[in-house]
């Protein structure tokens, strides 16, 4: 934005339709946290104000919900590879939520999205209006693999494929609607599909740029929420102020948390300890699942993977323990002080009315 004073292409309102990945519904329904769920809901309120139509594929929506779903098998079952468990089955794990709990959030899906005015829409196939729009979802995938790769040197293809092919679908679908147009301004854009995904966003536009041999110019079929976000500050920069606040303290609590890395570490560590009797079965578990073992991990760390031999597992079960114990204890003082608070103001009613039916006497 600053670099680049060429900014008329990107002004106007956003009369397009907007369709949203996995990643963006994660945060809207709050499975990124508290930060993260009130940043994103006022982000898309914002776009609605600017005219945007926002949608979700329904392949795109029926992914989400498998996510969810799937997250119920591991509930109530710590013996999961931590390092490969999706973020929602951690964020129910830590909220100590049960099958039942994710069953109940399930079924406000759609109730929320509605109140959001999310529409879910059919994903469209390779025939739009009879006619059709053949799109290189090989080429799609390559591209994608590959930048995946250069940027994770632990990448899984295998492990990703299905996740790839869902995007590759959102993707070809975006570009379908589009019926091969290249808008040039925002004014011109009829569809996007945003995600917040850098690396997905970025393939997909490479792959963009060679299919148009080279050509450059034209508003991309995929964007990410931070690129829209820069472009709804270029037109309403007084109103994106409060959202890119939420979303910097969220992003600065994101960032205090251990990497993958660190984690795959500790897990690893931690299973070979139990192995040799070092430690239990639940002093595990513990480590894989709870947020206060994350926390001192990183404080003893302080997030470099170098320091990481330097660490005493037993003693972050132990400072873990304590934590908990500690925050149970906070929580009970808490509630007691509540119930107490309550009780005085039932006993100062009840001594008020009676003070007032004597005086009525």
């Amino acid at each position: 934005t600053i670099l680049d004073d060429n900014h008329s292409k990107l002004q106007g309102k956003f009369n397009g339709v907007y369709y949203l990945d996995t990643g963006l519904l994660f945060s809207i329904m709050g499975i990124d946290g508290v930060e993260y769920k009130q940043a994103f809901i006022d982000f898309i309120s914002l776009l609605k104000t600017q005219g945007a139509q926002l949608c979700v594929f329904s392949h795109t929506y029926k992914e989400f919900v498998e996510i969810l779903e799937n997250s119920m098998v591991w509930i109530e079952n710590k013996s999961f590879d931590l390092h490969k468990a999706s973020r929602t089955l951690l964020y129910f794990l830590e909220q100590e939520k049960t099958s039942s709990d994710v069953e109940l959030f399930i079924a406000k899906i759609d109730q929320r999205l509605r109140e959001l005015k999310i529409a879910i829409v059919e994903t469209p196939s390779g025939l739009t209006q009879g006619q059709e729009f053949l799109v290189n979802e090989d080429g799609i995938y390559g591209s994608i693999v590959k930048v995946y790769s250069e940027n994770n040197r632990f990448f899984d293809k295998d492990d990703k494929d299905h996740t790839i092919k869902q995007d590759v679908k959102s993707i070809c679908a975006t570009y379908r609607l589009r019926q091969g147009r290249k808008p040039r301004n925002l004014k011109d854009v009829e569809c996007i599909f945003i995600t917040t995904n850098p690396s997905l966003a970025r393939a997909a536009k490479q792959f963009e740029i060679e299919e148009n041999g080279g050509g450059k110019g034209f508003i991309p079929t995929v964007l990410t929420d931070i690129f829209v976000g820069t472009i709804v500050w270029l037109n309403t920069p007084v109103a994106v102020m409060k959202v890119n606040e939420k979303r910097l303290i969220a992003n600065c609590y994101a960032a205090l948390q251990p990497s993958k890395d660190m984690i795959r570490m500790l897990v690893e560590k931690a299973e070979k300890m139990n192995d040799e009797g070092e430690i239990r079965d639940e002093d595990v578990a513990l480590l894989k699942i709870s947020r206060v073992a994350r926390n001192i991990l990183q404080k003893n760390t302080l997030g470099d993977l170098e320091r990481f031999d330097n660490v005493n597992i037993s003693a972050i079960v132990r400072q873990t323990r304590l934590d908990i114990r500690n925050e149970e204890r906070e929580s009970f003082e808490n509630d007691r002080e509540e119930a107490l608070h309550k009780v005085r103001d039932a006993e100062a009613k009840v001594a008020l009315a009676e003070k007032e039916r004597k005086a009525r006497v």
